[in-house]
C-alpha cells in the first residue's frame, strides 16, 4: 500500500468506554462501532506472506472513538510499515477507573490479532503516536501489540519515533524474536 488512509467512526456520541460497556450489552443504533475499526487489515493465507505499506494511516480528528481503534491488524502473515499512524485518545478515562478487563479495549497502533502468534511478524519503520500526550486520560494503548516484533530507522535513515503517553506502552511481544533498534521511545 502506498496510499495514506484516513479513517473515522461515525457517531451520534462519543464511543468511550463507559458507551462501550454499556452499549456491549444491548443493541446499538447510529452509535457507532465499539467493536473496532482498523486503518488497514492484513489478512494473508499464508503465515510467510508479506504485506508492506509506505502510506500514512490516521485516526481522523472527527472520529468519536475512543476503544479498539487499530491502525493496522494484522491476522497472519508480515507487516512491513514505513508509514505513520495516527490514533485518537484510548479508552478517554482517569487511570483509576480502568480495570484490567478494560485493558484489552485499548486502541493499539499495529496490533497481531493471531492465536499462533508465530505467525505474525510486526516491522515497524515509521512513527506511532496514540492520542494527546498533554492530558491523563489517554489510557491503556500500545503502539505495537504483537509477536516477532522489528523495528528501524526510517526510509530516509532517521529513527522511528514511537510517542506513548503516561498510563500507556510502547512495544509488547507475546513470543518469538524482538529487535528494536533506530527507534526513539
Amino acid at each position: 500500500n502506498d496510499l495514506d488512509i484516513k479513517f473515522t467512526n461515525n457517531a451520534t456520541s462519543p464511543v468511550d468506554l463507559a458507551y462501550e460497556q454499556a452499549k456491549s450489552k444491548v443493541a446499538a443504533v447510529n452509535g457507532g462501532t465499539y467493536k473496532g475499526i482498523a486503518g488497514i487489515l492484513v489478512n494473508t493465507n499464508d503465515g510467510a506472506d508479506t504485506v508492506t505499506n509506505r502510506g500514512n494511516i490516521e485516526e481522523d480528528s472527527s472520529s468519536k472513538t475512543n476503544v479498539r481503534a487499530y491502525g493496522a491488524v494484522v491476522n497472519k502473515g508480515t507487516f512491513v510499515n514505513y508509514g505513520k499512524i495516527k490514533l485518537n485518545d484510548s479508552l478517554k478515562e482517569n487511570a483509576n477507573a480502568i480495570t484490567s478487563e478494560d485493558i484489552k479495549k485499548a486502541n493499539v497502533g499495529i496490533f497481531a490479532n493471531s492465536t499462533n502468534g508465530l505467525q505474525t511478524t510486526i516491522e515497524n519503520h515509521g512513527d506511532i503516536t496514540i492520542g494527546d500526550s498533554t492530558h491523563s486520560n489517554n489510557i491503556g494503548s500500545w503502539a505495537i501489540y504483537g509477536y516477532n516484533v522489528n523495528t528501524g530507522a526510517k526510509e530516509d535513515g532517521s529513527k522511528s519515533k514511537i510517542t506513548v503517553n503516561r498510563n500507556n506502552y510502547g512495544i509488547y511481544s507475546g513470543d518469538g524474536n524482538v529487535n528494536i533498534k533506530n527507534t526513539k521511545l
